[in-house]
This record gives structure tokens, C-alpha cells and sequence, in this order.
């Protein structure tokens, strides 16, 4: 039986209005009680499971803090007080005096949940995400979604089906590159010839008059950068500076550093002005983007249609806000891979996981079965 008493911060101080810190162990009654007076004059004691009390918490030498306590269970006493980082940073300075140790809100969970140690790396990775698409996804995987297809696997294998074990990875094979996205923002970059549209459009994108738009080409000479979220993931635009070859000097860095973003972009959505003659550029456009992920896109149909011949083109008026919506789903299903639904689809949220799972998935194509998926019991969906 573990005889110590630790402390967990389990909501963040500073934005939120409350905080709540859980106290747990033998001593935790004994340790709040030190420092807590109700202003009922009830005793904090065993007598008092989830009953709320009001009153302050006197640290030495400081004001008094108001507060909540409430004992939620034998040796576990939650606290919930101003959601400054003033108050946490006593109340924290308070426990640690007498002895508790604090400990991570990830590692209590764990603790709770279970797991493997794919399940801890990713509790890690749950308060980076900042949606709340992704922070389900994150969730499923830390409360056990791998580990439980995983039993399946196993009892596949003790069956003597490695083919039917094989078939259960395969949907997972190299999509870390997908599921590192749960916190990486994919990268969007806007490019194409100059005064095409470019930073109007990230302007219609983001709602935001975010990028300077001027008549004149070549306005744009670094590469700005916009968040913002499509269907419940993260995406960072890029606007870049107009490519073209007889850039003038100053130009030409920028020039540069468009053709960098648009090397190392998750999707490139290439601009070309609809009152110019886009049909001549776009078979050569898509042979220079032949090995990257690509839109083409055709701007400024509020001064001129695009003609019914577009097999592959969207047509978009940055200016009037006509194809944005439709530009955002093609958007979304270039970047996700398909049009499944992005919170269901087969991922791995660690590059660890991903590697052992082509690992797995090799052996036991070849008739072998991997060491580290010895069946080890009947699968538990419990």
C-alpha cells in the first residue's frame, strides 16, 4: 500500500476561474485540516465525505484565501480556490511543507486508467492539443484504444492467424504521419504567380485582413503565417511572395523563401488569376508540383467565370467569399488523406508506436510472430 501523500493541480491556473487541486493519501485530511478553517467551524473528518465547505485556507503569513473543500473519499480531499497562479503557488508551497508530493494530473490519470506505456506518452500529449477533435483522439488512444486492439491482435496470433493478426495492424501502418497533427498544426502554403490573389484569399480563408493586398505585384516579400481550424484541426497558413523569374533583387528573397514553404508544406494550394491565361500554367504548375500535395485554385471569378472546364481546379472569388466553403472541405480531405471522418480513422499519435507497428506487421507477413505480441490472455473489453 503506497504511504504517501501527494498533491495533483487537475485544471489549469490562470485562465481558468477555478482551480482544483486534489490531495491524496493517508495524510491528507490531517495536511488540509492544517491549514483550513471552515467558517462553520466543521471539522474536516471522515464524517464529512461530499459534504462542501466554505471557508479560508491561512497560509503563514499571508492573507487568508477563500475556498472550497470537500472530501470526496477516504484520504482524498479536493480543493478548489481562485484560479490565479498566486493562490495554486500557496496552497502548492502549503502541501509540500508537510510533506505531500506533487505530482502530474497525466500521471494520476494513468495511474487510474492503466496502460500500457504507449497510453502514458500520449497522456503526455493530451494538454498540448487545442481542439476538441483532437483532444478526443487523444483521449481514445490515452484511455486504451491501441491497447485493446492490440489484445486483439494477440488472440489472433494464439488462434495461429497471423494473416488475420496482420490485417488488424495494417490500417495503422505509417500514419504517425497523420496522428503527430493531434498537436502540429498541418502547414497550408498559399502560392502562385504574383497578384494572383494570394493574400486575399488567405484573408477570406482565416476572416482575418491579416496580409497586406495592394494591386501592386509583389507586394508580399517574406512568408506570414495564420492559425486557424477547419473541421476541428489545427491549420497554419502560409502566404507567400509571388513566384515568378525576373523577380528584381529584393524580390528574389522572397522569392526564395516561397519556394522553401512550398518544399516542406503538408498541402500546397497553388493561386492563379482567372483573367489571365491560367490554362497554359497549370499543366506545367502540376508537373513542378508532381511529387507534393496540391490544390489549384482559380481566383477572381467575381470579375470573370472560369468556364465550365475545370476536371481538378476550384474556382474561389477571394473577394466575394463564392467557392471558400468548398475550398475548405478539399482543404480538410487533401491534408486527412480521404473524406472519412477524421476523429474515427486509424492513427498513431507516437512515431515510437509507428515504428513498432511496421515492425509487427513485416514479421508477421512473413510467417512470424513478433516477440513483443506474445498472447498474454484473451482480449479484455471490459
Amino acid at each position: 500500500m503506497n504511504s504517501q501523500t501527494t498533491f495533483t493541480q487537475v485544471t489549469p491556473s490562470g485562465r481558468a476561474a477555478i482551480t482544483t487541486i486534489v490531495v491524496r493519501g493517508p495524510n491528507a485530511i490531517n495536511v488540509v485540516a492544517d491549514f483550513f478553517e471552515s467558517a462553520s467551524k466543521k471539522i474536516l473528518a471522515a464524517g464529512t465525505i461530499n459534504k462542501i465547505l466554505f471557508g479560508k485556507w491561512q497560509a503563514p503569513l499571508t492573507v487568508a484565501e477563500d475556498l472550497v473543500v470537500c472530501l470526496r473519499e477516504i484520504n482524498v480531499v479536493e480543493i478548489h480556490c481562485h484560479g490565479g497562479t498566486a493562490a495554486c503557488e500557496s496552497i502548492s508551497a502549503c502541501l509540500q511543507s508537510r510533506g505531500c508530493v506533487k505530482t502530474s494530473w497525466q500521471h494520476q490519470t494513468s495511474n487510474y486508467y492503466g496502460g500500457s506505456a504507449y497510453c502514458q506518452d500520449v497522456w503526455e500529449l493530451v494538454p498540448l492539443t487545442t481542439t476538441r477533435v483532437t483532444t478526443q483522439i487523444a483521449l481514445r488512444h490515452a484511455t486504451g484504444e491501441i491497447d485493446r486492439l492490440l489484445d486483439d491482435v494477440r488472440h489472433e496470433i494464439s488462434s495461429g492467424k497471423l494473416a488475420s493478426a496482420a490485417e488488424l495492424l495494417q490500417p495503422y501502418i505509417c500514419t504517425y504521419k497523420l496522428g503527430r497533427h493531434i498537436i502540429d498544426p498541418f502547414v497550408v502554403v498559399i502560392a502562385g504567380r504574383p497578384n494572383a490573389g494570394k493574400s486575399s484569399l488567405l484573408n477570406a480563408m482565416t476572416g482575418v485582413n491579416r496580409s497586406i493586398v495592394n494591386q501592386q505585384a509583389g507586394t508580399t516579400r517574406d512568408v506570414l503565417q495564420y492559425k486557424t481550424m477547419i473541421r476541428g484541426w489545427a491549420i497554419s497558413f502560409w502566404d507567400t511572395a509571388g513566384i515568378r523569374t525576373d523577380a528584381q533583387t529584393l524580390e528574389q528573397l522572397g522569392v526564395a523563401k516561397a519556394e522553401q514553404a512550398v518544399a516542406t508544406a503538408d498541402l500546397v494550394i497553388w493561386v492563379h488569376d482567372v483573367t489571365e491565361n491560367w490554362q497554359s500554367q497549370v499543366e506545367q504548375v502540376e508537373r513542378e508540383l508532381d511529387d507534393i500535395n496540391y490544390l489549384i485554385v482559380i481566383n477572381k471569378t467575381d470579375i470573370q467565370q472560369a468556364g465550365d472546364d475545370l476536371p481538378s481546379q476550384i474556382a474561389v472569388s477571394a473577394k466575394t467569399g463564392e467557392g471558400i466553403d468548398e475550398l475548405s472541405e478539399k482543404i480538410i480531405e487533401r491534408l486527412m488523406g480521404g473524406g472519412e471522418d477524421q476523429q474515427t480513422r486509424p492513427m498513431l499519435l507516437t512515431k515510437s508506436m509507428d515504428d513498432s507497428f511496421k515492425q509487427w506487421f513485416g514479421q508477421l507477413k512473413a510467417n512470424e510472430i513478433p516477440t513483443d505480441l506474445l498472447p498474454i490472455g484473451p482480449p479484455d473489453h471490459s
